[in-house]
């Protein structure tokens, strides 16, 4: 009996000693759970991958060196946390959760400017719409995706339900979008800068082709009350 209880306890020395290394040890650089969390975590990393911290050993500096995984307010709430990077929900996008897309009205002039490789997200009303747009430096994408879904997400260049591309040049462009919503549907829409090293310019509206389609028809009614008018005198 005491012969097996002192094999036991040797066995339980020996995998202690191989989960821990000497910080003194002149070796490179190795990533080793700390000392507390190290029994706790054995299975948890493989069972949970969001990970919160990392203990470094060394061999410069000789002690052990925090690594932080968490992520900026806690992702605002509004995600999930997975080795510092925050996996936005409910559309929020951004390094911490902290944007959501701008809700634009039609007939709304917009001009913005979007970092290299980066989006900039909006929501408008699906319609007679007409973008009409000026891209002054570098060429944009604009994906659109419908709202009207069991999930709804924000569009990037793998997911979307119709695109636009926006090319730099001197004068405005004019295009539809084109795609089977529903009327007064809510669509969002995901301007990607293309260029990796510089900046993109866009200026844009949106124009309501409801009312462009009734212009003419007014021209000729208050046409029609002038001559009327001018015979009566």
């Amino acid at each position: 009996m005491l012969l097996v209880l002192y094999s036991v306890i040797s066995l339980q020395n020996l995998a202690s000693e191989a989960l821990f290394v000497n910080i003194e040890t002149p070796k490179s650089a190795l990533a080793l759970e700390s000392p507390e969390n190290t029994t706790k975590n054995l299975l948890g990393d493989f069972l949970n991958p969001i990970a919160t911290s990392t203990a470094v050993l060394t061999a410069n500096e000789g002690q052990r060196k925090l690594l932080d995984f968490s992520c900026d307010g806690n992702c605002n709430n509004r995600g999930v946390c997975t080795y510092g990077v925050c996996n936005c929900s409910d559309l929020y996008y951004g390094s911490s959760c902290q944007d959501y897309p701008e809700h634009l009205n039609w007939d709304q002039s917009k001009e913005i400017k979007i970092s290299p490789n980066s989006w900039s997200y909006y929501l408008i009303e699906f319609g007679e719409l007409e973008l009409e747009a000026d891209v002054t430096k570098n060429p944009i994408i604009c994906y659109v995706q419908s709202l009207n879904t069991h999930y709804p997400t924000l569009p990037n260049q793998r997911h979307y339900t119709s695109i636009i591309r926006l090319h730099a040049k001197d004068s405005a462009q004019f295009a539809q979008i084109q795609g089977n919503y529903a009327e007064k549907s809510t669509l969002v829409l995901g301007f990607h800068c293309e260029s990796k090293h510089e900046a993109c310019d866009l200026s844009f509206v949106f124009n309501d082709l409801s009312k462009v389609n009734e212009r003419p028809y007014l021209v000729w009614i208050i046409l029609g009350i002038v001559v009327t008018v001018v015979r009566g005198m």
